[in-house]
């Protein structure tokens, strides 16, 4: 057995170094095949990263994880053309040290403080808040119309 890390503990270092910032929103992205009955059902996008997020600018983050000595599919490399033409971060990562230098490359990771970065554009309230007076029977017209 090789000592150099496999794909999986480096995904589950990444998860742990970053999956609990405040700024930053992670998760792993599954793929594959199932078999329910005599259907095959198959979930995932041909080539997805490893680890998917949201920035705190509201861009998409997709993370594939490598082994020191791993390549990108063609559909990964597709994938990842996708993600930065609409103005995603794609980081392909063979350490959490990896992750951590690009995020600082795209200005999300360093010296200052996350919280003081420009946030997301507000969007609307909530849908109790912003619907509130369609629901107050004061406000009801009688017609449901309202």
């Amino acid at each position: 057995m090789s000592d150099q890390p496999r794909e999986k503990q480096i995904q589950n270092d990444i998860l742990r170094a970053f999956g609990t910032l405040p700024w930053l929103r992670i998760w792993r992205a599954n793929t594959g095949v199932a078999r329910i009955g005599d259907r095959v059902i198959r979930f995932g996008v041909p080539g997805q990263a490893d680890l998917t997020g949201i920035l705190p600018d509201g861009r998409r983050l997709e993370i594939e994880v490598k082994s020191p000595t791993g390549r990108q599919s063609p559909d990964q490399q597709a994938f990842q053309r996708i993600i930065e033409r609409f103005n995603g971060v794609y980081i392909l990562a063979r350490s959490v040290e990896d992750v951590r230098r690009q995020l600082a490359a795209a200005g999300f990771y360093g010296q200052e403080s996350p919280a003081a970065r420009p946030q997301a554009p507000t969007v609307a309230a909530p849908y109790s808040q912003h619907h509130e007076k369609r629901h107050d029977p004061r406000h009801h017209n009688g017609n449901g119309s309202n």
